[in-house]
Formats: C-alpha cells, structure tokens, sequence
C-alpha cells in the first residue's frame, strides 16, 4: 500500500461500488472513465460488468502515474452509453460521493 493512499482500496474495489450506484441512477454500461488523483496521476479507460454482474472489467486506455500512483481524493468521470455523465469524489477508506447530478444528453 502506498504511505500516501489514505487508506484507497484497490481501483478495481472503488469500480466494484461504483458501477451499481450509476445504474441505480439510470446510467448504462459499459462506461468510459476518467479518474484523476490530488497528486497528478490519472486514468482514463473502458468498464464493464461481467455476464453475472460480479465483477468488474477495466480495460485502460492510457495512464499516467506520479510517485505511487492514484491517491485520495479521487475524482472520477464517468460517460455511458447513451452520453450520460456523471461525476464522483473518492475519500480515503474508499466512501464514494456523488459530486453533483447524472447529465443526461435528452
């Protein structure tokens, strides 16, 4: 674990709690993201469910990482398939928070 993580879990953990949270609010899979770190590190790439929607796949696109890789706070951007967004704070520990409403295009 990274001595400046505050304690973040695993990227994919973080994902595994995300995903539901979005659906419940009308967002399709599969999403693109944008995750960007206090420290400068970022990600950008592509997430799935598997067929039994118990697990997370991440495919990444590109990344960038800065002594250690992604800390709290993290910021995430998510965009679904039908052009909804919406956008995530991180704390340390893992808790997720909404940072405003989920963006419809309509």
């Amino acid at each position: 674990m990274n001595k400046h993580n505050d304690g973040l879990p695993p990227i994919t953990e973080i994902f595994e709690d995300l995903i539901p949270l979005c659906v419940e609010k009308g967002m399709q899979p599969p999403f693109l993201l944008a995750a960007m770190a206090f420290n400068g590190s970022c990600m950008f790439g592509r997430l799935t469910q598997s067929a039994q929607q118990d697990a997370v796949n991440l495919k990444v696109l590109s990344s960038y990482g800065v002594d250690g890789g992604l800390w709290a706070p993290l910021y995430l951007m998510l965009v679904d398939a039908n052009g909804a967004s919406g956008h995530f704070g991180v704390g340390g520990g893992g808790a997720i928070c909404p940072l405003g409403p989920i963006l419809t295009n309509t």
